[in-house]
């Protein structure tokens, strides 16, 4: 996780949380969105859309 990007990752986790089910506990949301970024890789292209 970059921390020039950290605000994009913050955005989209508020997003989700706020449309989710709020059944799950936000700890949970929380270590499933770390595992589920590790090993993958946001290049500048698809960043930008090209």
């Amino acid at each position: 996780m970059s921390v020039k990007h950290l605000f994009r990752y913050v955005d989209e986790f508020t997003f989700r949380l706020n449309q989710g089910n709020v059944k799950i506990h936000t700890m949970v949301r929380i270590a499933s969105m770390a595992k589920g970024m590790f090993g993958k890789k946001l290049t500048y292209k698809v960043l930008i859309g090209i």
